[in-house]
Formats: structure tokens, C-alpha cells, sequence
């Protein structure tokens, strides 16, 4: 009851219809952040594991041979990484039209 204290605006120790839906609202919100939140951090993480992952891939000590015979798994690597970056940003672009 504490987080709901706060929102106990006449401090009679009860929320009045009023002060639940502004709770309620608050508490939506905040998990609406966190949730972009972290799809936002995963979606950075991607492009960041793209990039290192590309880097490594050109490093003088990765045998080409190596590359080659698992081009087929780095090909899904690739493709899974960019579907959570354009997956998130396709969301984020649709949400800021409604």
C-alpha cells in the first residue's frame, strides 16, 4: 500500500475512484517504459553482436575455410539479428503514427 499512498491525495487512508485510476495509469505507464525499455536494449544489443560478430569474421586468426563451411549458420545469424532490429523498429515506426 505504500507505492498507492502517494496517490491518497485527501489522506483519508483509502484511494477514492479517482486516485485508483491515476495509480493505475502510473503503474501502466511505468511498465510501458520498461517494455520499450528493453526491446530498445535488445535491439541495440543485436546491432552491437552484428558488428562484433563482422569483426571477428575478418579477424587474421579465423581460418576462411572455417567461414565457408559455416556460412550457411552465420547467413541465420545475420538474418534472426536483423529481424529483432527491423522488428523494433517497424514497431517503434507504427507506434509513433497512432
Amino acid at each position: 500500500m505504500d507505492k498507492m499512498a502517494k496517490f491518497d491525495h485527501d489522506q483519508d487512508g483509502k484511494l477514492s475512484e479517482k486516485e485508483f485510476a491515476l495509480y493505475k495509469e502510473n503503474e501502466t505507464l511505468k511498465a510501458d517504459l520498461a517494455k520499450q525499455n528493453d526491446q530498445s536494449n535488445m535491439a541495440w544489443t543485436a546491432i552491437i553482436t552484428m558488428l562484433g560478430f563482422t569483426a571477428l569474421l575478418f579477424m587474421p586468426f579465423i581460418d576462411v575455410d572455417r567461414v565457408a563451411a559455416l556460412a550457411d549458420m552465420i547467413d541465420l545469424f545475420y538474418l534472426a539479428q536483423a529481424g529483432i532490429v527491423g522488428a523494433f523498429m517497424g514497431a517503434t515506426a507504427w507506434m509513433k503514427r497512432k
